[in-house]
C-alpha cells in the first residue's frame, strides 16, 4: 500500500466553496514546456509551442509588444488534445519580428513566458 502525499503552496492551490457544501480545488496554471526564442528568414513557417498545466484548464493568450494576436489567415493559435498549444505563422513577413508573451490564466492565477521572434530579410537575387 503506497501513501502519496502532495505539497502544495498557497499560491498553486485554491479551493471554491460551490452550494451544498462542495469543495472544488483549482491549481494555478504552470508552463511545462517553453520555447526558445527562433530566427526564420522571410516567408518561412514559423512555430512556437508550449505545454500548460492547471485546473481548470486555463485560456491561453499570446501577445506582440504588448498587443495581442488574433487569429488571421497567416497567424493561427492552436490547443491539441496533448496540450500543446501553438503558435503558428504560415508564412512570416518582417512585421511579425518582435517580443512575444504568452500567458495562460484561469480562477487559481496566471502564469506567463516571453520569448522573440527574428525574422530576417530574404536575398532577393536577379539574374
Amino acid at each position: 500500500m503506497c501513501i502519496c502525499v502532495f505539497a502544495f503552496s498557497p499560491a498553486e492551490r485554491t479551493h471554491d466553496r460551490e452550494l451544498g457544501g462542495v469543495s472544488e480545488t483549482h491549481f494555478r496554471p504552470a508552463f511545462r514546456k517553453i520555447p526558445t526564442d527562433i530566427e526564420v528568414p522571410e516567408g518561412s513557417m514559423a512555430r512556437f509551442d508550449c505545454v500548460v498545466t492547471g485546473r481548470p484548464n486555463p485560456d491561453v493568450f499570446w501577445f506582440r509588444d504588448g498587443g495581442e494576436v488574433f487569429e488571421d489567415r497567416l497567424h493561427k493559435i492552436v490547443i491539441n488534445e496533448d496540450g500543446i498549444s501553438s503558435l503558428i505563422f504560415d508564412a512570416t513577413a518582417r512585421s511579425d519580428s518582435g517580443h512575444y508573451t504568452c500567458i495562460a490564466r484561469n480562477r487559481a492565477g496566471e502564469d506567463r513566458f516571453q520569448v522573440n521572434l527574428n525574422v530576417t530579410r530574404t536575398l532577393r537575387f536577379v539574374s
